[in-house]
């Protein structure tokens, strides 16, 4: 991935042409004129880009698809845009490193004066941008500098050189051992190194086809004899399909509940004391193919069978070849090549003419396919200077290996597979640690927040498909470095009434006495805790805007002495601390006198969740802090009338009721209901995506009219600490007297 650096008119364009990277460039200028119409514009002679307001967030959004695309096929990018601050380059990077992609950095910009840039600004027609932006750019690029993992070119020279892969000299080799797919059959995998030398030995180069996992018996078997050797000058990794479909597991790219035998295969791994992160290293290692030459003879590998003429190729002085694939993806040296229509949708023809893959001059190895899926496999050299080595080794078939002797020569060997009825190991995951237990669920988010800790969250689609396991479940403003949980909020949990929650009958009829009820302010969730001896403040999400002012909050509230004892207290007990904060820039749904902070809990930092409730005195006497309201329950009548009461006739958020054995589960009042009902129409209307409120609030409607709200909406708003503009909703309800 390259990302080209420079102020609107530097020259990306005009070297992006000369270079000839157009098929390969990407940037949010060419989707803004997808998006864009032209139109003249006052005083000036160049017409203007007509995009709309609020659309840019779709522009960017097409472009980082668009890319992320390309990314999954292992093309050659180039990100036309900007990119003058490390926090640009930042995304590109993420999203390259994710791909694994080697993410580089070209300045076009370099040396060129504010002058130059707006004198080449001022040719540019309609995609002419202000001065003053310009100007601003320019000055950011020569201010910043390279993001971390990315490397700078320095030329145009090593520009041009990119995509291109030199031939190997394996005449320095007595033999060369080529192995056709594994799929996770180890033993099969030993007796065959076994027949022909030793992995160590530098006069053997050994080349693997892909395809080293899934489907058989022994992941872990075939990792720890591979991986510990990847650094070796004569062991060479080629990408196959199951190595790709690995990548996607463990960087949860894979949609949900794809490549199951990956992650079989990965949970094997686990379970072996193999981390995510080895894993991903090891997977690092393998290329597309190796083109290489012994004995005059020219040779080349890759996992799906490719018409090797179609390669271009140059030749030095020196009669070197080399290979320049900057126009083909990784995708065609993977699943090899199809017809228009497999090519199309990025499937392998497996019951395609092996002889169109011949060639007179080069001898070929591949794997991934032998004859369609309801043939047995084809004799390994069926076709000339074609040498295919799937042999369906995991299901019954053999392992196909190829040498190449010192003269150039080559012989095939098979070995059995082990039986096709065959038990897989099963691993056991409570063996694994706890970051890669939450690393490998796809319903969890992780989100590097600095200094080694992570914060977990589940992901949209667990909450709106209710996808609840006990990771996801704890997963909820979750922070842990490496694998200790440094703080925490609470499990998740749900409303009365809630789908894969409680009924009323439930709580009322099983909750263990007695229960707790706490009132539930109308704010937003801070914890705290002490990392090196600091106090760190977090929301669910991490360090955030919202965090921040929830910080600048407990600051103003606390003085530093008190502060520091209880960090103190903190950093002996190894607790977090909860507390909803209410602000004045924060409106939620129910009226509020004052900014507050609000004590709520102690909990302990361990995935599995508890309170402490010996520490609340100690963190009230420290602070002498307000803890939240709460009433104690003792019998079931009581606990009836208290949830009616909750849920019916008070003009408060609601409550959380906590029984004696620890479950847990909200009220929300029919009052906070009904007003959270309309705040989102409402919202709406704010930011033009709607006219009106729906036809059964065409009552409060006319209220929010006869009010004057209405048609002076936008008076009626604050700027949260995010600086979002949002409904000053108690303030609007109370002018129109709501009632539920």
């Amino acid at each position: 991935m390259i990302l080209l650096k420079g102020a609107p008119g530097s020259g990306k364009t005009s070297l992006i042409e000369n270079l000839n990277l157009s098929p390969y460039t990407l940037g949010y200028d060419m989707f803004r004129e997808l998006f864009a119409v032209t139109a003249p514009v006052a005083g000036d002679d160049n017409a203007s880009l007509v995009l709309g307001q609020r659309i840019e967030r779709q522009v960017v959004q097409a472009t980082h698809d668009a890319v992320e695309n390309r990314l999954k096929l292992g093309a050659l990018v180039v990100i036309d845009a900007t990119n003058v601050t490390v926090a640009d380059q930042k995304v590109w990077r993420d999203m390259g490193h994710k791909y694994n992609y080697d993410v580089a950095l070209y300045d076009v910009q370099s040396e060129l004066t504010d002058d130059e840039l707006l004198a080449r600004n001022d040719l540019r027609g309609d995609q002419r941008v202000a001065e003053d932006i310009v100007v601003k750019k320019a000055q950011q690029s020569r201010e910043s500098g390279v993001a971390l993992g990315v490397h700078k070119i320095e030329s145009e020279l090593q520009l041009r050189k990119l995509g291109t892969v030199a031939e190997r000299d394996f005449n320095l080799f007595d033999k060369v051992v080529v192995f056709g797919d594994i799929h996770s059959c180890a033993d099969t995998l030993k007796e065959a190194i076994a027949d022909h030398g030793d992995l160590d030995d530098p006069r053997i180069a050994w080349i693997f086809l892909g395809d080293l996992f899934d489907r058989g018996p022994d992941a872990l078997g075939v990792f720890e004899l591979l991986a510990p050797r990847v650094e070796q000058d004569n062991v060479f990794l080629i990408e196959g399909n199951h190595e790709l479909n690995l990548r996607r597991v463990l960087t949860n790219t894979a949609s949900k509940g794809s490549y199951r035998d990956s992650r079989a295969t990965r949970d094997q791994l686990l379970a072996g004391g193999h981390m995510a992160a080895e894993q991903l290293a090891f997977l690092n290692h393998f290329v597309p193919f190796i083109g290489f030459t012994k004995a005059q003879q020219i040779f080349f590998a890759s996992h799906g069978g490719v018409q090797v003429d179609k390669v271009p190729y140059s030749v030095t002085a020196g009669g070197k070849i080399i290979y320049d694939v900057s126009n083909i993806p990784d995708y065609y040296f993977i699943y090899g090549a199809a017809s228009r229509t497999h090519t199309w949708n990025r499937q392998t023809e497996y019951g395609h003419d092996a002889n169109l893959l011949a060639s007179d001059d080069v001898v070929q190895f591949h794997g991934h396919r032998n004859g369609s899926r309801s043939d047995g496999p084809q004799p390994m050299d069926a076709v000339p200077n074609v040498w295919n080595l799937e042999s369906g080794v995991e299901t019954g078939g053999k392992l196909s290996v190829a040498v190449i002797g010192e003269c150039g020569q080559t012989a095939g060997y098979q070995y059995d597979g082990p039986p096709f009825e065959r038990p897989v190991v099963v691993p056991d995951m409570s063996a694994v640690p706890l970051s890669a237990r939450l690393a490998s669920d796809e319903g969890i988010r992780a989100k590097d927040i600095g200094n080694r800790i992570t914060a977990y969250n589940f992901t949209r689609e667990t909450f709106q498909k209710g996808q609840w396991n006990p990771e996801t479940t704890a997963a909820r403003g979750l922070f842990l470095r490496d694998d200790t949980v440094i703080a925490r909020g609470y499990e998740k949990f749900f409303n009365l009434g809630e789908q894969h929650g409680y009924t009323k009958d439930d709580v009322i009829q099983h909750f263990e006495l007695p229960v707790r009820i706490s009132e539930k302010a109308n704010g937003f969730l801070l914890i705290v805790a002490a990392v090196d001896g600091e106090l760190v403040y977090y929301t669910k999400g991490g360090p955030t805007p919202f965090s921040k002012a929830g910080q600048q909050l407990f600051e103003r509230r606390f003085d530093a002495e008190k502060r520091q004892k209880f960090t103190g207290l903190l950093s002996r007990t190894n607790v977090s601390v909860t507390f909803e904060v209410v602000l004045e820039n924060d409106p939620h749904l129910v009226d509020i006198i004052g900014e507050d902070l609000i004590f709520l809990d102690v909990i302990n930092n361990a995935i599995d969740f508890t309170f402490r409730p010996e520490l609340e005195q100690a963190v009230q006497a420290i602070l002498n802090i307000r803890r939240v309201p709460s009433t104690v329950v003792t019998t079931r009548g009581q606990l009836a009338t208290a949830i009616d009461y909750y849920q019916h006739e008070i003009v408060f958020e609601g409550a959380v009721l906590l029984d004696a054995a620890g479950r847990m589960t909200k009220i929300k009042s029919d009052y906070y209901s009904a007003a959270k009902a309309i705040r989102g129409p409402l919202t709406g209307v704010l930011r033009g995506t709607a006219e009106t409120l729906p036809q059964t609030m065409q009552e409060t409607q006319h209220k929010l009219a006869d009010s004057g709200i209405w048609q002076n909406l936008t008076e009626y708003t604050k700027v949260n600490p995010h600086g979002d503009t949002v409904l000053d909703m108690p303030r609007i309800l109370k002018a129109i007297n709501f009632q539920h």
